[in-house]
């Protein structure tokens, strides 16, 4: 491991070999109109998303009201896939992301090869049959595939995000919450169209109330098994896990769909028998990965406790989330906002130096890399912990 207690002279500040730290400093020009071009294209793909769905209802009214009760759980349960999120916060950008490729790209892949799947079914089957079949049998393999891109994307193309199971996790749940909101739409206009405000009650409680998770948990199969492939030493473990992560997302669809086709009664035995323990399953391995989160700072920050910028009052702290949420608490009724937002900025940057020095020891990234971002790191906590409003340290 890399001598971590840096002295403030040596020519290791941010920028030092081209690496960047991705808290520290302002973004350049060049990337801030890559991420205005991209966040555009997003948005362009979005609205052109919902003018398909718009033109397949046929009803602006019932469009209109059918999105506002797709999009009402959204925000509610982004909120409580932030608050897994305690030690490493993702990159809003990628998080973004993953929640429109579930919304746009993912939906229009699913969509087209769900209406092909559908076809071939019912040429095959007869009409009646291959409609019916065509949800359990076509949609767990399209829909997984097409939600699981944006996660294989990240998992190989931004190593410095893609963590561990818990980062999975985060990334399945925005895109399932992205897939789950734009399909809803749908599934809300037709309850309107039939059966008036009673069936759309019906459908906003199955789809909504009961089934909020449902893509969500399916797709963190398959982020969970890429995630344990990023922590495995286990060369048959890196390679299988992802591949049947992706299985067993496949296979929670597919009973999930299954299910709707023998009545409530079937439909509310699958829920209580495998969804239900699968969320709380989900849930439990959730927890297991902060407290492996939690250790990865206490074994990669434990050199540094003689420096300037952490004691081992601060590391209890950063080991455990409830002294971390404390001491934010604390730090707001102290100062402020500012203050606030300078003792989150030290606990993340403190998070990240730890994950640095995992990935180099992993050798997910070399040495000579690490070193530079590392020092680049102790630089910025520097900065901040010298900045932050001194609070009770008992809490």
């Amino acid at each position: 491991m890399a001598q971590s207690n840096v002295p403030p002279s040596q020519p290791a500040g941010p920028g030092a070999g081209g690496d960047q730290l991705p808290l520290a400093g302002k973004p350049g020009k060049m990337k801030l109109i890559v991420t205005i071009f991209v966040a555009g294209w997003i948005g362009i793909i979005f609205l052109l998303t919902l003018g398909v769905e718009a033109y397949g209802i046929g009803n602006f009214g019932v469009f209109l009201a059918a999105m506002l009760m797709a999009m009402l759980p959204v925000p509610v349960l982004i909120l409580l896939a932030f608050f897994l999120d305690r030690y490493e916060a993702e990159p809003i950008w990628m998080l973004a992301v993953a929640f429109f490729w579930g919304a746009t790209i993912a939906i229009l892949f699913a969509g087209m090869f769900n209406t092909l799947n559908a076809a071939i079914l019912m040429k095959l089957l007869g009409k009646g049959m291959g409609d019916a079949l065509a949800a359990p049998l076509s949609a767990p393999p399209v829909e997984e595939i097409s939600k699981a891109m944006v996660l294989f994307a990240f998992f190989f193309f931004k190593k410095d995000e893609f963590d561990g199971v818990l980062d999975g996790i985060l990334y399945a749940a925005m895109v399932g919450l992205g897939f789950a909101m734009t399909e809803n739409i749908t599934y809300y206009a037709k309850g309107i169209a039939q059966g008036g405000t009673q069936a759309a009650a019906v459908t906003f409680f199955l789809r909504c109330v009961m089934g909020a998770y449902g893509h969500p948990l399916f797709t963190s199969m398959t982020g969970i098994g890429l995630g344990l492939s990023r922590q495995s030493d286990n060369p048959l473990v890196k390679k299988i896990a992802p591949v049947a992560g992706l299985c067993g997302a496949m296979f929670l669809h597919f009973l999930w769909n299954l299910s709707g086709l023998f009545g409530l009664v079937q439909f509310f035995m699958v829920y209580l028998a495998v969804m239900f323990p699968a969320l709380v399953a989900v849930l439990v391995v959730a927890w297991f990965a902060i407290k492996r989160d939690s250790d990865l700072v206490r074994t990669h920050l434990s050199a540094d406790l003689q420096s300037d910028w952490i004691n081992p009052a601060e590391m209890e702290c950063l080991c455990k989330v409830r002294s971390r949420l404390g001491r934010s608490l604390a730090a707001w009724k102290a100062g402020g906002f500012p203050a606030w937002k300078q003792r989150v900025a030290y606990h993340q940057l403190t998070s990240e130096l730890a994950l640095c020095r995992w990935r180099s020891a992993r050798g997910i990234t070399s040495k000579d890399q690490s070193t530079r971002i590392e020092a680049q790191y102790i630089l910025r906590i520097r900065e901040v912990y010298a900045g932050m409003v001194p609070i009770n340290r008992s809490k």
